[in-house]
């Protein structure tokens, strides 16, 4: 593979580090087809620059990229795709010499100074405004400029005459006295109720040493949503104790329910995760015991027929355990099971 050069290192390491800084990134990313925050790209390219530095291209692994800003694998890996869409980095895949893939990142310097704020101009002096004489009003720590001719005249610099007044036309039709209205404060700002994403709680997990923070979410999210997620990890956080570890945390994620308050629930010895438990199977069971109380008569005794119907079709095929043995008995005997299941239905 050809070797990609970067055009433009010949700055210097203050520039570019004042470049990177001062980079105007959109409101809007998007890496893999899911949003990314501008502070999460910002972080994702700095990490590239450090361990870039001088060379051309840099190479870390995911792993170490996302160790070093404390984010998963998954969002730095969006973040890449993200600064690659907008043409701040180039990304490309090759291979080692003992055939492992290696993933090779560059920052494209040109893109990054070519998007920098242009500097202000300087302002012009005042026309028929005389030179102000430095020496004689010179004040120590004041900044000293190189052109004397740039200097701006002050007020008491300008020569004007006595009969020289400032016209009020442009004021006549103000009224002479406004009252101005006390503006009340605004309300306070309420969060939404998709105000979290799933994305942020599993960056949140990922910080508190929760490693298999995808088989947590994937049990809550069956239940509860994001935001219930976010209040269960800032209990956490008011509730822990040094003897706590992050499998706290995983559990209490993993158990989550919308009837269970985010500072209840957690298990923290072994004596706690039976009475969770058996708090649980409780509950569980007087929910069973509502929804029957809310069935009808006749969907009641329904449910009753099939469940004898089934422990009778059960006890059959086990009273048959001579038959079982032969392969066109057990045929006879689940061909019979499926047309009675079919009558069933």
């Amino acid at each position: 593979m050809s070797k990609r050069k970067q055009q433009g290192l010949d700055w210097n390491r203050g520039a570019q580090l004042r470049a990177l800084n001062e980079y105007p990134f959109p409101k809007r990313l998007r890496g893999y087809g899911r949003p990314v925050s501008r502070a999460t790209a910002a972080s994702v390219l700095r990490m590239i620059d450090d361990h870039q530095r001088e060379k051309e291209e840099a190479w870390p692994s995911l792993e170490t990229m996302a160790a070093c800003v404390r984010l998963s694998t998954k969002t730095v890996q969006r973040a890449i795709d993200a600064l690659r869409s907008i043409g701040l980095v180039t990304v490309w895949n090759e291979t080692t010499k003992g055939g492992h893939p290696l993933l090779k990142v560059a920052i494209n310097w040109d893109v990054v100074f070519g998007c920098r704020p242009e500097p202000k101009p300087k302002r012009a002096r005042r026309p028929g405004a005389r030179k102000k004489n430095r020496s004689a009003t010179h004040r120590p720590g004041a900044r000293s400029t190189k052109n004397p001719e740039d200097t701006v005249a002050q007020p008491e610099d300008i020569e004007t005459d006595p009969e020289d007044t400032v016209s009020l036309a442009p004021y006549k039709n103000r009224p002479e006295n406004r009252t101005r209205e006390a503006s009340s404060p605004s309300p306070p700002k309420v969060p939404s109720a998709s105000a979290a994403s799933w994305e942020e709680v599993e960056e949140e997990l990922f910080r508190r040493g929760v490693q298999a923070y995808d088989a947590a979410i994937r049990s809550a999210s069956r239940f509860v949503d994001a935001d219930h997620v976010m209040a269960i990890i800032a209990a956490f956080d008011q509730l822990r104790t040094p003897s706590w570890k992050p499998g706290a945390l995983f559990v209490r994620v993993q158990k989550a329910r919308t009837w269970l308050e985010p500072t209840d629930g957690w298990v923290n010895s072994e004596q706690q995760q039976l009475d969770f438990d058996r708090e649980q199977r409780v509950a569980t069971q007087r929910q069973q015991l509502e929804r029957v109380e809310s069935l009808s008569d006749s969907e009641f005794r329904e449910i009753v027929r099939c469940n004898e119907t089934l422990q009778s079709m059960a006890r059959m095929y086990h009273s048959l355990a001579d038959l079982r043995r032969d392969a066109t008995a057990q045929k006879i005997v689940i061909q019979e099971l499926s047309r009675r299941q079919e009558t069933l239905q």
